[in-house]
């Protein structure tokens, strides 16, 4: 995963994930960008668009997240405003003053970084990324595309290096 400060306003996040069974995923995900000091801002979600193919330039954009969820009743004309959270996902940063190094989560992640050499991080870090996003957290959802929902997932607590 990369993450690229476009512009002062314009954050891109290029994923691609290929582990054990799971096949290719690649995505291209699209942020607003609010900086809060020099050290911390915002990323908005702004649309999330899909490679075609693992060696494909070819994008499809993505729904709306609330429209990638299975919903209940949706005949009641207050539904739009129910849906509006689950469409605006944001994550928060932070930028360390000095990098920091990586640790692993767990004991035997450090023992996959070797094996056979797939599993890649770097060894230290600079940016750490979250977000409180009720979609990917709340077990009583369904998606309809769970490819999706990992993606977001995956952003949580994400370390990077080279900001």
């Amino acid at each position: 995963m990369d993450l690229n400060f476009l512009t002062d306003d314009a954050v891109q996040i290029e994923y691609d994930a290929r582990w054990m069974g799971s096949g290719i995923h690649r995505y291209e995900l699209n942020f607003r960008h609010v900086s809060l000091s020099g050290v911390s801002g915002v990323l908005y979600l702004e649309n999330i668009q899909r490679y075609v193919s693992a060696t494909s330039t070819e994008l499809i954009t993505e729904p709306p997240l609330s429209r990638l969820i299975q919903w209940g009743e949706d005949d009641d004309e207050s539904w739009g405003s129910f849906l509006k959270p689950y469409d605006n996902v944001w994550y928060e940063y932070i930028l360390l003053p000095v990098t920091a190094p990586w640790i692993a989560d767990a004991p035997d992640l450090d023992e996959m970084k070797d094996f056979f050499n797939l599993a890649k991080w770097n060894k230290t870090f600079d940016c750490f990324l979250w977000t409180n996003y009720p979609g990917i957290f709340d077990p009583d959802l369904t998606w309809l595309d769970t490819k999706i929902k990992e993606v977001l997932l995956q952003l949580d607590k994400l370390k990077f290096a080279g900001m």
